[in-house]
Order: C-alpha cells, then structure tokens, then sequence
C-alpha cells in the first residue's frame, strides 16, 4: 500500500521526533519497541529539497570529523545519540573537542532554513 514501518528498542524515554516538536515514549520497565507507520503521502521529495548538500568525513572516525558545506557558515550542529536523544549543540565554526565514545551517532546540521542530518560512526 505504499507505507513505510519503522521499528526500534529503547529504554527509558526516548524522542521519537528529535528534529521537531518533542514526541516522548517512556518504557513501562525493561526493553519496550515502537512501531511507526508512515502512510504514502508522508514522505515525500518536498523532504529532500531542503537538504544542505554537506559532507561529513572520515566515516567511521576516531572522534575527529570534518563537516563541510556551502552556505553552512552559521549553522547549528546538533549531535544525536542512537537513541534520538541531544548530546550537544554547537555553532558553527566553535571549537569543538571530541566528546564521543565509540557508537553510532546522527549529525544534523541547520542553516538558513534548511537541515540535514548524517549518521556517524566513532571507532
């Protein structure tokens, strides 16, 4: 029928909806999983549009990466962890130290009324 299933575990509370309004899951006790259904006409190319054309690098990295981009200049990094919870906000062009252990991480990037968002990968 054209709809798109997303399943995952969490634990604890977890943001369904990190890149928008707040959309908290609280687990009842132990591992719970959550089913999302995204019909036809919820996704679509008008999503794509909006993309930065950024480039992360190297991924899988030691915990020093470099994001690139044209007109990203004063942005926001946002770095999620797989669990769609924020570790930390930085802007653009702030020194960063790494803070990452190993894991898999989302990278989203907002500048001038456009996002997108990478995965990463920490060795």
């Amino acid at each position: 029928n054209g709809s798109l299933y997303l399943t995952g575990t969490f634990k604890n509370t977890v943001n369904l909806n990190p890149a928008g309004e707040p959309l908290n899951a609280t687990s009842a006790g132990g591992d719970d999983f959550f089913l999302c259904k995204f019909g036809a006409g919820q996704l679509g190319t008008k999503d794509f549009e909006r993309n930065l054309g950024i480039t992360l690098y190297p991924n899988p990295s030691d915990g020093n990466f470099t994001i690139e981009g044209n007109g990203i200049e004063n942005g926001q990094i946002t770095i999620y962890n797989s669990l769609g919870s924020i570790l930390k906000r930085y802007t653009i062009g702030e020194q960063v130290t790494n803070v990452l252990s190993a894991g898999v991480y989302f990278v989203e990037v907002s500048a001038n009324g456009k996002r997108e968002v990478k995965k990463l990968i920490i060795k």
